[in-house]
């Protein structure tokens, strides 16, 4: 191997290793969770889940819906923590309302029986 092939390569090694290192960092930083999730599974009185009922997240920063499906789950992603209000609709049920305190990080499980 000749000087100059030497030199780029030997040259080049701590260069790449560098961005290497750099790039790891910036991936770990970048997964970091700063917020939570609020999930629930939402039945009738005798158990059977109920499609179509309208969830409703109300907090500090934001106001979301979500409709259940044929699994009667619903759920609300990336929610920043802190307390919400979490209300299930449905015609011909009483409303239903919740609170629910989200900590980074973690997934609260909200279930609700109308």
């Amino acid at each position: 191997m000749g000087r100059m092939a030497r030199a780029i390569r030997f040259g080049l090694l701590p260069v790449f290793l560098v961005a290497l290192a750099f790039h790891a960092i910036v991936a770990m930083a970048g997964a970091q969770v700063q917020s939570g999730t609020i999930t629930g599974l939402v039945q009738d009185q005798q158990g059977a889940v109920l499609p179509g009922v309208t969830v409703t997240l109300t907090g500090p920063d934001r106001t979301a819906t979500f409709v259940t499906g044929s699994d009667g789950r619903y759920r609300f992603l990336n929610v920043a923590p802190g307390t919400y209000k979490v209300t299930a609709e449905l015609s011909g049920f009483v409303t239903l309302l919740r609170e629910a305190v989200v900590v980074v990080g973690a997934n609260v499980e909200l279930p609700f029986a109308m």
